[in-house]
């Protein structure tokens, strides 16, 4: 594929797509997309032109920009450019070295999902390949508790109805399981590497995938705070126009009544009309670009110093924050952009479903009642409920998952006597709740 952005051919809309399983020589002639990622905004050639880009979208900026440009006049300039090329280059630097930083970061994400591993078959044999070497039409293997590759058709999967259970809370909070299932011409086919069990093959890859084109390209976002500090600026920025407009007013008066007479000792510069009122309106002209550097510092430029100076502190105060870091998971929170903090405090409604987005999801077995009879409820030697559990040392059962604890011991011994009652309690808590076992290895 050419990688030359003007030279690049147009990608035609695809209404439907033709893949030759484990056959990359076929796969590769129709130029399917690599599976390699990019969440960036920039690279080493596109920073600076787009960062400058985004940075001059500032009025601030834009606006002393425009002020380096009118110093390079020397007819009207009477401070030297470099009072205004250094503060400005300063902000800029500033803001770029910041993002920089967060993209970096987005590098560094890509890089490790790029080189996660995955097994895939070449020649009947299973091959250890990296996330962003795969292409379309590779037979890929997946483990339990792995992570998908790409868009996938699965082939047939460890179980004998070729179903698979799939969690898909990075993409939409829902922490239970959904099925799925391999096609049905395959399905069937039993756990040998030769007849493809547990396999599936890619469809889409990298830029393709479904998740890739619904989060979009990476895209400069601007706050409300943002939007007033350019409120602000532009309002300083026409109080300072009433200003020079009010002195240059005043200077044209003055340099038509009395500066006119008074050229013996302040003559009139050489390119100015020696006719008085074409003089006087010439150099009032150029006192009101000279009156917009003069009174520059009116429009504060070490305003967004200030406030990316204090994204930055919050961002690694929110990184910092013991109050947001989830133990059990060694998870800290973690502030994946500097410029959009304060955004964070404008939030007034949060509409949001019970998958599992701002709750853990956790259903736990914890009491129940059978035929009126309490199970779950641990009492003491005086018949008193005992409610901190966390003293008493769980029952110990082969069955258990590591993470459930269970403390009485009238249900166990139950269960051991194959009570009706229980057995058919537990049989309609499966059914009707959609139970799935695990075996452990």
């Amino acid at each position: 594929m050419n990688k030359i952005p003007f030279l690049r051919k147009k990608k035609v809309e695809e209404k439907s797509r033709k893949i030759r399983a484990n056959n990359q020589d076929a796969n590769a002639a129709k130029e399917f997309a690599g599976n390699q990622i990019s969440t960036s905004k920039y690279n080493l050639l596109t920073f600076l032109p787009k960062n400058l880009f985004e940075q001059f979208r500032r009025l601030a900026n834009a606006y002393f920009l425009f002020l380096l440009c009118l110093q390079l006049i020397p007819q009207i300039s009477s401070l030297a450019p470099v009072t205004t090329i250094l503060p400005l280059v300063f902000v800029l630097s500033l803001t770029a070295i910041k993002d920089a930083s967060d993209d970096i970061a987005r590098h560094r994400s890509d890089s490790q999902v790029n080189n996660r591993e995955t097994k895939t078959v070449v020649g009947g044999e299973l091959v250890t390949k990296k996330w962003k070497d795969i292409q379309v039409g590779d037979m890929v293997r997946l483990e339990n508790n792995e992570f998908v590759t790409a868009d996938i058709v699965l082939i047939s999967t460890s179980l004998d109805n070729g179903l698979c259970f799939i969690e898909t809370a990075e993409l939409d909070g829902e922490t239970n399981l959904k099925v799925r299932q391999a096609l049905e011409e395959t399905c069937g086919l039993v756990d040998h590497i030769d007849e493809l069990s547990r396999f599936d093959v890619v469809c889409y890859a990298g830029p393709d995938t479904k998740l890739m084109k619904n989060s979009g390209k990476a895209k400069f976002k601007r706050t409300k705070i943002d939007h007033l500090l350019n409120r602000i600026i532009l309002g300083i920025f026409l109080f300072l126009l009433i200003m020079c407009a009010i002195m240059t007013i005043c200077s044209g008066f003055w340099e038509s009544f009395v500066g006119f007479d008074f050229r013996i000792y302040l003559p009139w510069e050489t390119y100015v009309s020696d006719d008085q009122q074409i003089g006087a309106l010439e150099i009032s002209l150029l006192v009101f670009l000279s009156y917009i550097i003069i009174l520059n510092t009116v429009v504060p430029i070490s305003l967004y110093v200030s406030v990316e100076f204090i994204r930055l502190l919050q961002s690694k105060w929110i990184d910092w924050d013991m109050k947001m870091y989830y133990e059990p998971n060694n998870v800290p929170a973690q502030a994946r952009t500097t410029t959009l903090n304060e955004e964070l405090g404008q939030i007034e409604y949060i509409f949001s479903d019970k998958t599992g987005t701002l709750t853990q999801n956790i259903m736990t077995f914890n009491k129940c009642s059978v035929r009126g009879k309490l199970y779950g409820y641990v009492m003491d030697e005086a018949g008193n409920e005992i409610q901190d559990l966390e003293k008493l040392r769980p029952i110990e059962f082969e069955e258990k998952d590591d993470d459930f604890e269970w403390y009485d011991q009238k249900l166990m011994e139950a269960i051991k006597r194959n009570d009706p009652d229980v057995y058919e309690f537990f049989t309609l808590l499966s059914i009707c709740h959609t139970v799935m076992t695990e075996v452990k290895d």
